[in-house]
């Protein structure tokens, strides 16, 4: 599994459900492609991740030059649910992220 450097947290009210971030960021975790889809898990167990049974929706990371190194982009009622954390770091594996709390 594949973790990011804690990042930074922006949001926004009219994205959808994406996770934004840094090619650099995405380099990091092993994706190159600009839009995957993935399994989306917020703080929740390594064991719920791994089994990817539930608690989690379904979403894409997406790397984007615009969005500044460091940081990561999440619609504002998902960070809102999540604990509306200052940073967040990133697990991937396969088809799936896991979004921890710092």
């Amino acid at each position: 599994m594949k973790s990011s450097e804690p990042l930074i947290v922006k949001t926004r009210l009219s994205q959808k459900d994406d996770i934004i971030i840094h090619p650099n960021e995405g380099y990091d975790l092993g994706i190159m492609n600009t839009k995957n889809p993935v399994k989306i898990f917020g703080n929740t167990t390594i064991e719920t991740f791994n089994n990817a049974a539930d608690n989690f929706f379904e979403g894409h990371i997406v790397l984007e030059n615009n969005c500044s190194q460091g940081t990561v982009e999440l619609n504002s009622k998902y960070w809102k649910k999540i604990g509306s954390p200052d940073k967040i770091r990133l697990f991937y594996e396969a088809d799936k992220i896991l979004i921890s709390n710092m």
